[in-house]
This record gives structure tokens, sequence and C-alpha cells, in this order.
């Protein structure tokens, strides 16, 4: 396939935008001509006119196959490699593998020794490969250099210089190295032995998918839910996220979120961790990994389904780069929409200190009106609307060849006055006013997520010192008018004639500050041993307060206050030992002691209350939990490898209220998660594929369970246990240049292993909001138009199976009678949630630096409704029945200039 020059560097610049390379070396054939002649020794052309000869990398480079070691030597030393065809001819010729620390000039002898072929150094960036004797001024009037890094990078440096006469001979072969830091060191994805998922922001947002919960969508074996409950109900938050079948029972988060390695969520249940989930997608983010399966070795407390981590971009320590876009749409049955993005990073000292700005603004125009409870009578149209804007900043600062400093800031809001929610009938799931409407009250509220975060990297011989600093603060905060929910009953509670209060006044302040930190000690790479051990402290402020006031009267219906302090030290290693250079073991472990104290004072003005409630108290428990890693890893030929994984994870125990029927201490809950997988390519790249079928057994569990004597709900353990199966794969499929299918899939069977009474749930039910089946495919085509401008087109499909939303079946449940208990008591009903299926398309143009994207997200309009609730109130029947609707279809343009 012979293309345009413009066309060859924007197809490759497009694939980088959307996920498909993150580390690249290109083959640039037809740079270089001649036959392969042995050498026993290698020219060094330009040496000493630049820094790269003084350069020493750490390398772990086993590979034998010279194509192959020089894409691995291109990813570890980060700097630019461009070779000839004689590379791709060779392909069979050996070389000598390199572990350790070594300078640029000697890998590179080392690696082409015997070979025929010579380095150059371009600039302080950038080598050619090239045959003995070629003319070193065709390296550099060629081509330029091709990028190791992010999109930002390959969007500079990824064009043909116009004067090279000879570009339409040249066509490219990619050799992709996807990274990842899921094992807390640099590993291509490939090498991980476990179940990881990457994508790159940009491949969302620029095709209109901006959410957390769009990204989610596309993933293998990971779902949300967006809140239902509680004071986040509703709001626009990232959502409570699942993985591995470990539903959200509880208020304690089960998946992690990370921002690099400094974790932002809370470790307990009083700060509503589980449900203030940060979506950065927005923000200065490079890529998210996605970690499946427990992680408690290497990332601790709250990670026992798995964990989010969102890379950012370091500042460029070399020349000016930005980004700015503007994407604008419109909803049906909603508003128009607008999101504001930009990005500058420079350097202040060249080589040494580096600053990164970005900020972001969405106003989002809503779908869901407001309507009065029970006449349906419209007060608002597109209630649910919301302003979110974001910053932050980043200054990186090299001091010399072996120790670093990074300092980030980062700070997003979100501010609304509605919730996307609508009222439903529980049976048929119909709307209850006829139009995606709630009859929820104004409400004034805001959800904002703080980030301080400081990392200092030291490279010594043979070892790297990183000590991580964090400073996380999460709140929500709001105030609404509740009357509507009280007027059936308040006054019979009160003692008044009914109608006469007008006014409930509730208040919401909770949320966490949370400081952290880490310091760890990494081996280099080497052929026979890698090790890596650290000391971790956590010291966690939560906060919440809560209040109804009646009006008139000032009555105090319900008032709590309840702060928690939480600490936890922790030690961590991990020791991976190579038996042959293509059969690994790995084993890793964590102590943590955890300590947490709960402040609880619940007040009221109702008497009927006045009997549950116990004394002002302060209540502190402690525990100390172990958890382990075990990890084989074999590579049978090149581009497979093969692994299996047993590990396991846990929440800390949790200090709990004195509620009448309660216990004092919830417990800490841990599972085992044991895992077979299979990562690689096939036909030369023409299909690689991530398959994993594992199995988890969690025990003890913490969730919110029902007291049947007085039909309160709080939080205990369960018991009996919950086991989880099932299996997930990723397919990438690139069948011609510049066109690509990646398809996921998840099968997960997560089910109870007893009856449990305090659920209300029977033995064999699966989890609420644990979809069985998942299933997502995105295809797009970069193509050539004119010398002047490329085109791309892509369409994406996404399935989720409907899931329960409680264990409380039809025929399972008599209302306000338990069939399990036999006692009066508040409960949710099962409204199950309906299966999705949708089609989201895009169109674009390139023009040099330019982009304009055409999208439309649900593009057949296929209405759903998700994260449903049914709440039944013993004595008041059901009184409420919502869910989460999905967003109509939304038709879009994005513009973006990179410079």
């Amino acid at each position: 396939m012979t293309l345009n020059k413009t066309s060859r560097a924007h197809i490759i610049r497009r694939r980088l935008e959307a996920g498909l390379m993150t580390s690249t070396l290109a083959l640039m054939v037809g740079m270089g001509s001649g036959t392969v002649q042995a050498a026993s020794n290698v020219q060094e052309l330009s040496a000493g006119n630049y820094a790269l000869e003084q350069y020493r990398v750490q390398l772990n480079i086993k590979e034998h196959l010279l194509s192959d070691a020089l894409v691995r030597f291109a990813h570890q030393s980060k700097l630019s490699v461009l070779t000839s065809n004689a590379v791709g001819e060779m392909a069979d010729i050996s070389t000598t593998p390199l572990v350790g620390t070594y300078g640029v000039a000697d890998a590179l002898r080392q690696m082409l020794d015997g070979t025929g072929l010579e380095y150059a150094f371009v600039d302080d960036a950038t080598i050619v490969i090239r045959p003995q004797g070629s003319d070193a001024s065709r390296a550099q009037g060629g081509f330029q250099k091709i990028s190791y890094n992010t999109a930002a990078d390959y969007e500079a440096d990824l064009n043909v210089y116009s004067d090279d006469e000879r570009v339409d001979e040249v066509e490219s072969y990619e050799f992709e190295t996807i990274v990842v830091t899921a094992s807390r060191r640099e590993q291509d994805l490939q090498d991980v032995p476990m179940a990881v998922s990457v994508v790159r922001p940009e491949e969302f947002t620029a095709v209109g998918l901006t959410r957390l919960a769009d990204v989610i969508a596309y993933t293998p074996g990971v779902s949300v839910t967006m809140p239902n409950a509680d004071s986040i109900a509703g709001a626009p938050s990232g959502g409570v996220i699942t993985a591995r079948g470990i539903g959200q029972q509880g208020r304690t988060a089960s998946v992690g979120i990370y921002v690099d390695a400094i974790p932002l969520t809370s470790n307990g249940p009083w700060g509503n961790g589980a449900s203030l989930t940060f979506d950065g997608m927005l923000g200065d983010v490079e890529r998210v990994e996605f970690l499946k399966g427990p992680q408690g070795t290497l990332y601790g407390s709250t990670s026992i389904g798995g964990a989010v981590k969102y890379i950012t971009r370091k500042p460029t320590l070399d020349e000016f780069r930005g980004h700015a876009s503007v994407d604008l749409s419109s909803t049906k049955e909603g508003g128009f929409n607008k999101i504001y993005n930009g990005r500058l990073s420079a350097p202040l000292v060249e080589d040494k200190l580096g600053v990164t700005v970005a900020g972001f603004y969405e106003d989002n125009a809503g779908f869901v009106d407001r309507v009065e409870a029970g006449t349906g009578n419209l007060l608002k149209k597109n209630a649910d609307e919301y302003d979110r804007y974001g910053f932050s900043g980043d200054l990186y600062y090299q001091l010399n060849d072996t120790f670093s400093v990074r300092g980030r800031f980062l700070h997003q809001r979100a501010e609304y006055n509605g919730v996307s929610l609508v009222n439903i009938s529980p049976g048929e799931k119909k709307l209850s006013y006829g139009t995606l409407s709630n009859d929820n009250p104004f409400s004034d509220k805001f959800i904002e997520n703080t980030l301080y975060a400081l990392t200092l990297e030291k490279q010594f011989s043979g070892a790297t010192l990183t000590a991580s600093t964090g400073y996380a603060k999460d709140v929500h905060k709001g105030e609404l008018d509740n009357i509507s929910v009280f007027r059936s009953f308040i006054d019979g509670y009160i003692g008044r004639p009914a109608g006469t209060s007008t006014a409930a006044l509730q208040k919401i302040d909770v949320g966490s500050k949370k400081f952290t930190q880490e310091i760890q000690l990494a081996s280099d790479s080497s052929e026979l041993w890698e090790w890596m051990f650290g000391l971790y402290y956590a010291n966690e402020d939560t906060f919440l307060t809560a209040s109804t006031i009646i009006q008139p009267g000032e009555i105090n219906y319900f008032s709590d206050l309840g702060p928690s302090e939480y600490e936890e030290y922790a030690a961590f290693g991990n020791l991976t030992y190579y038996f042959a250079p293509d059969f690994d073991v790995s084993l890793g472990s964590r102590v943590s002691r955890n300590e947490m104290t709960l402040s609880s004072e619940s007040t009221t003005d109702i008497g009927v209350f006045l009997p549950l409630l116990s004394d002002p108290f302060t209540n502190t428990v402690q525990n100390t939990v172990d958890t382990w890693s075990l990890a084989i890893r074999y590579r049978p030929i090149e581009g497979v490898s093969l692994y299996a994984r047993a590990a396991n994870g846990y929440r800390p125990a949790s200090a709990n209220r004195g509620t009448v029927g309660f216990p004092l201490m919830i417990e800490s809950d841990s599972l085992w998660n044991y895992e077979l997988g299979a990562k690689g390519n096939l036909a030369k790249g023409l299909i690689s594929y991530d398959l994993a079928l594992w199995y988890v057994d969690w025990n003890n569990f913490q969730a919110i369970v029902v007291e049947p004597a007085t039909g309160f709900t709080g939080l205990a353990n369960v018991p009996g246990g919950v086991t989880a199966k099932g299996i997930e794969g990723s397919f990438t499929l690139k069948p011609v240049d510049g066109f690509s299918i990646i398809s996921n899939f998840a099968y997960t069977k997560s089910t109870l292993d007893e009856d449990e009474p305090g659920l209300n749930g029977f033995k064999g039910q699966q989890l609420p909001f644990v979809p069985e089946w998942t299933f997502s495919s995105r295809a797009n085509y970069d193509f050539f138009i004119t010398s002047e401008f490329d085109g791309n087109i892509g369409v994406g499909v996404r399935y989720e199976s409907s899931s329960r939303s409680a264990f409380t079946d039809e025929g399972a449940f008599t209302p306000g009678v338990s069939e399990l208990v036999g006692e009066p008591y508040d409960a949710n009903i099962n409204i199950p949630t309906d299966s999705v299926f949708l089609v989201d398309i895009h169109a674009g143009l390139v023009w040099e630096n330019l982009s304009l994207t055409f999208h439309v997200i649900n593009l057949f309009d296929r209405q759903s409704i998700g994260s449903t609730r049914g709440q039944y109130v013993n004595g008041f029947g059901v009184t409420e029945s919502i869910g989460t609707p999905q967003k109509p279809r939304t038709i879009g343009a994005r513009l973006a200039v990179d410079f």
C-alpha cells in the first residue's frame, strides 16, 4: 500500500489518538539500501555531538531477536528510534540480551555487534539504525523522529519532511508496546500476569464519550451503576464501580481509585467513598488502567474487586506543546451541551524544569424534567442540568540523570440542582409521569474533588527509590426541602393535625480528607531476580453531618453527626524469580495494621424514634490483615504469554454506630481470586487477544442489612459469603492499514452461597447490579482524502444484560413481611434494570494539527432504565421507585487543535 506523505503521518497519529498504540517503533522501509554484511564491530557516527552519548538507561531486554530488542529498547530508553528496511529483512538475526544499567552508546554497540548495522545520533532524542556505510545525511533530512510517549508527542513529531523525494516509496509497520504500571513498575501489557485493560481518554472524548461510565461500557469485566440512594442519588459523579462480580453491598468501596500512585478512595464507610467516584476523563490524563481482581498486596485495602488508575502526563522538558478543544452537542428532549478543554506544557528551564497547566469546563444542559408530585405539572425543564469544571497544575524538575521531583495539583467541582433520576412504576417500569421526569424537590448541591501530590524519585546503582506523598479531599454538600416525601406521615409522628407541616429542610455535608505517604524501593531489572518492597502510611478523617428540620416549629426529625478517623500502617513486598528467560514466578505480600475511631451522635424530637437511639459514644476498632499474591508466567513462543495468578484482597474493619440491633464492629472482609490468562498476537499482529478465566471466593462480606425487629437498615457482616466466576476477553483485528476492530466481552456469575435473612436473599441469587453479560465492539478506519486532508469514520456498539436491583424477588417477598424472618420491616424491592444495547458513530476530518469530528451517541435513541431502586416502607407501602434513564440521542461536533 502506497500512501501520500500527509496521509501516512496522520494515519499513524490517528491510531495513537484511538488508543491503539502507546509506544511504537516504526520501521521505515526504503530509508536505506544495500545488502547485509557481517561485521565484527560497529561504527559509531556522530559520537560526541549529542548528550545521548553520556545518557544512561535502565534496560530489561531479554529478547534475542534484533527487531524485538529494538522495540523494547525504544520503549525502555524513552528515545525515538528509526530503522531502515534492513532490520525487517533480518528478522531471524539474534542479539545479546541487555539487563541492567547501560550507556546508550554501549547498549547499541552490544545489540548491533555482528549485524552489519550501525547507529547514528540524529539529535538528543533520536537514533537511526541503518546498514553500515549509509549516508548520514539521509537520516537527518528524510524523516523526523517518532516519539515514544503521549499523543501530543506523536502529534508534534509524526510528520514527514516535505522535501523528501522518496516519501511515496515508504511503508510503515508498527510493533505495538502498551506500557502499564499495574505491577508498580513499568511493564509491557503483555508481560503483566493479570487482567488489565488500558484506554487513552482521547479516544473516547474525541468522539463525544466524555464520562468514566462511557469508558467502562467499552471495558471488559468492569461495570458501573449510577448512585441511586443516599444523598448522592442521581448526582453527576463517576458512579459505583464493580469488577469481578464484587457488587457494592456495603458503603466501603470495592474498587480503588488512584491518580498515579496516590489513592483517592476513602477506606471506610462513613465518607460516601463508594459513591464519590472521581471522574477524571476530561482532565490531564495520558491513560487509564483498569486492574481487575484483588490488588491487596501492592495497592492495599478497598481494592478487593480491582483498581482504576489515572496516569497523568509529565510536563515536557524540551518544547512547547498544547491542546485546545470545544465540543458542542444537543440532546434529544434535552438541551445544548458545551465542553471546553485546554492544556499547555512548556519547559521553564530546558531539559531541567517543565510545567503543565490544564483545565476544562462542562455546561451540561440536562434532559430530565422536574414535575409536581401527584399532578405531574412541569416545574422545570431539564432540571438535571449541571456545571462541572476542573483545573490542574504539574511541575516536573529533573535535577540530573538520577534524581527528579514532581508536584501535582488538581481540583474538580460539579454543581447541580436536580438529579438524573426518573419516577417509575415498580412492576412494568413505566415512566410515572409519562416523560423523563421526577418529582424530587429542588436542591442546591455540589461535589468536589481535590488532590495535592509530590513524588521524588532517586536512581541508585541497582535500584530506584520512590517517595509519594498525597493529600486528597472529597466533599458532597447540599440542602433541599423534602416536604413532598414527609407530608404524608410527618404530622402523625409529631402528633398534630395533618397538613400542619410546610417544610422539611434537609442538609448534608459528607466526605473525607486523606493523607498518604509511601516509600518504595524497587530493583533494576535483572535476568535472575526482581524485587520491590515499601512502607505505607495513611491518615484519614471522614465527616458526616446530616439533619432534617420540620417547619413550623423547628422540630428535629433526625440529626446525625458521625465523624471518623482512620489510620493505617503497612509494609509490602514483591519478588520475581526467573527460572528461565521465558518462565518466572512472582510472590507478593502485604501486612497492614488498621485502626478506626467513630464518634457518633444522633438526636431527634420524634418520640417514637427515641428508644432506637443510643447515647453519644466513641467507638474504636483495630485489626491486622495480611494479603498475598502468587503469579506464574510462561512465554512458550514469541508473542504469547500465559499466566496463572492467585491473590487476595480486603476491606478494613470499621467502627459501627450504636444503632439498636447492629454490631459495634464491622469486621474486615476478604476474598481470594484465582485466575488463568493468555495474552498474545497472531499473524504478525493481525490479531491480538487477552483472555482471562477467573474464580472468586468472598467471605463474611460487609453489607447494608435490615434489622427485622425495627425495620432499620445498617452495616453488618454477612457470614454466608459469595462465589463469583467468569470469563472475559478482548480481541483486536487489524485487517488492513488504518482499519481496526476492538471487541470485548465478559460473563460474570456472582451468587449468594447461603440464604441470607438480613438481605432477604436466597442461596444462588445473583448479586444486585452485576450483569451476567457485557459486550462491546469499536471499529475505526483512518483514510487518505487529499494531499491536505485525511478522514476517519468509526462505529461502536455496547451491550449490558439486565441485572437485579435487590434480592427481594416477587414471590419471595410479601410487602411488609419477609418470608425469611416473618417480621415486618422496611426493604428494597427488586426492580430489574433494562438490558442496554447502544450504537455510537463518528466521522472526522484532519488537516495538519486541526481535527473536526462529528459524533452521535445512542444513534437509534434506545431508551432503558438502569440503577433502579424500589423502597417499601411498612405501613406506607411502596413509597419510591426510581431509576436512571439512558441519555437520549446526542448529536455533536468537536473541534480540536494540537500544537
